[in-house]
């Protein structure tokens, strides 16, 4: 009835406004640490989170677009978190082979986001992105799970934090293929699950930048552990260098100071006529 109906539409008004206000506030964070770090990682989660927001604004109704565009988000936020994974987990030295399973990821997003806007969303493209977002995730999980388990502890939250948009994802797709309806309720659990993993990666990499500081302390102090030992070992060096030489001083002076004196002896006393000849030389 109309009441129920009025009360639907206040608590999905307000679950919005929550979402989307929390989701832009940790936008704006993040932004700020971005231009304060310049680190090519922020710069990357920023650019994810954005191609999502889009995505969801559309999906929500808020941004009306053509159909195409909506793919074209997805293709974006498939770039954009597989840029961020690699930089984040540095698979390209950790993972090889993420990372190349990565890259493949992010040329398959842009051959379809190009062939959408040549053809339209055909249905064969519309079903391929769709498929891609399925390889895309199990990629971006796997990378993050086995990072952990070689002992990375800053993809700890960065696997938490992708639990909550396959759950999204698997709704969506889920809805897409028409095993499940399309609801409010499915698209509410992307948007949750979206919100959850913009402050678990937050949280990820703030976690990645006190791990990179404690990194750099414990370089300085072993540094300075090593240049003390340095200062100690040459300080050594130069008491036995001193100790060498005033021994060999010694030893060359006590000789030296008898022969002189000798010299001068016979240099005093009656000799034959060639030995002062020879005394001189």
């Amino acid at each position: 009835d109309l009441e129920s109906l009025k009360d639907f539409s206040t608590w999905d008004n307000r679950w919005l406004g929550i979402f989307y206000g929390g989701f832009i506030t940790m936008l704006l964070y993040n932004l700020f640490l971005a231009l304060s770090t310049r680190s090519f990682t922020y710069g990357y989660y920023l650019s994810y989170m954005i191609a999502m927001l889009g995505y969801l604004m559309m999906m929500d109704g808020i941004l009306q677009a053509e159909l195409v565009y909506y793919y074209l988000a997805i293709c974006a936020v498939v770039v954009f978190g597989c840029q961020f994974c690699r930089y984040f987990l540095h698979t390209r030295q950790n993972l090889p082979g993420a990372d190349h399973f990565l890259f493949f990821i992010i040329h398959c997003a842009w051959i379809l986001g190009v062939a959408l806007l040549v053809f339209g969303p055909l249905e064969t493209l519309t079903q391929l992105v769709m498929v891609l977002v399925a390889g895309y995730g199990f990629v971006l999980g796997s990378a993050g799970l086995t990072s952990r388990l070689r002992g990375n502890h800053v993809a700890f939250f960065f696997l938490i934090a992708w639990v909550f948009p396959l759950i999204g994802m698997f709704f969506t797709d889920l809805m897409y293929f028409g095993i499940l309806p399309f609801s409010d309720f499915g698209y509410g659990i992307m948007n949750g699950a979206t919100l959850i993993e913009a402050i678990l990666l937050s949280t990820a990499l703030a976690d990645r930048i006190n791990a990179l500081r404690r990194e750099r302390q414990r370089t300085m102090l072993d540094a300075k552990e090593k240049l003390e030992l340095s200062n100690q070992a040459l300080e050594k060096v130069n008491r036995l260098k001193d100790s060498f030489l005033g021994t060999i001083s010694h030893e060359l002076r006590t000789p030296m100071n008898g022969i002189i004196g000798t010299l001068a002896l016979m240099r005093n006393s009656s000799v034959a006529q060639q030995q002062p000849e020879l005394l001189q030389t």
